[in-house]
């Protein structure tokens, strides 16, 4: 029976992408142990909570506590067969002190992966530097988890498009677990945003528009609340929207892609996630970064056989 170790990274995003992992694989028979933050956490129980391994006099170095040597251990005793992280360092660090298999499985891989023309040109790190290059020794053990990991998944939806050969063919593209509409509610805007953002709210409020966040208990005049995780409320609405809003959160971002949504974005500045998903989704036409919610094009959707979702290549060990 195979043992899986997955550890989410510490973003917010994360748990949107662990709950769905979960959610694909829960009919699977293998034994699963979970890692996370607390950011990563939301209303999941994981077996391991890793805020306690954080450098506190700085969040943006990194250092190797007592309690890393109290995990290591853990993840020792445990003894999986595989170690799935979304880009999380402390467990990829871990895997490759253990030689334990290592799957990088993230859409942050995608900055890394990109041609380096592209990212130039897109300007991430030039603007963003402070969230990609805050540490010259975290900056090491990345490269070096990504350099020996054993294969480098970019969670993201471009590999169904025309745009899959911009990344280096040391990564590999792998299939997000999206949401595809099968309702027949209409809605105008539909905003997907985990981290309620007042200025889009304040702007739509009293517009034919539905709210799915993480704060059901907040209330904006007319706009409708849902809860950002009832699935079926998502299918129904998602499908007939005229207009989709996200933070460019990757998971949502996909659920747009492939209910061929052009996906209006208003990324979390200081999540790197959001900056990188939205920045290419601007690149490739996608989607626009704008204040303007009524913007619109044609998303064209090209499947590509050679990618996969994660569960199927678990399938193949």
């Amino acid at each position: 029976m195979l043992k899986i170790l997955y550890a989410a990274g510490n973003r917010l995003g994360s748990f949107y992408q662990l709950k769905r992992f979960l959610q694909s694989i829960q009919h699977k028979n293998y034994i699963i142990k979970t890692a996370a933050f607390k950011k990563s956490l939301g209303d999941l129980d994981v077996d391991y909570t890793l805020d306690s391994l954080l450098n506190f006099t700085n969040i943006n170095e990194i250092s190797f506590n007592g309690n890393y040597s109290y995990y290591s251990n853990e993840i020792k005793r445990f003894s999986p067969d595989i170690i799935i992280s979304d880009f999380e360092i402390f467990t990829s660090t871990i895997a490759l002190e253990l030689n334990i298999k290592l799957w990088q499985f993230s859409p942050i891989n995608l900055y890394y992966a990109i041609n380096n023309d592209i990212k130039y040109n897109l300007g991430i790190h030039k603007n963003y530097f402070h969230l990609l290059d805050s540490s010259p020794r975290k900056n090491g053990y990345i490269l070096n988890l990504l350099n020996n990991s054993n294969r480098r998944f970019i969670l993201s939806y471009i590999g169904d498009s025309k745009y899959n050969n911009i990344v280096s063919d040391t990564y590999e593209w792998v299939r997000p677990n999206f949401i595809l509409g099968d309702g027949s509610k209409k809605i105008d805007y539909f905003l997907a945003l985990p981290k309620s953002n007042k200025n889009i709210i304040n702007e739509l409020k009293n517009k034919n528009s539905l709210l799915f966040s993480s704060f059901t208990l907040e209330r904006f005049n007319d706009m409708r609340v849902k809860n950002l995780l009832e699935e079926n409320q998502i299918k129904e609405y998602i499908e007939n929207c005229k207009y989709f809003i996200s933070d460019g959160t990757a998971t949502f971002a996909a659920d747009a892609f492939y209910n061929q949504k052009y996906n209006i974005c208003n990324p979390r500045y200081d999540d790197i996630e959001t900056v990188i998903v939205s920045m290419i989704n601007k690149y490739c036409n996608f989607g626009c970064i704008s204040n303007d919610y009524n913007q619109s094009n044609k998303i064209e959707i090209q499947l590509n056989e050679k990618v996969k979702f994660i569960s199927e290549h678990l399938g193949e060990l």
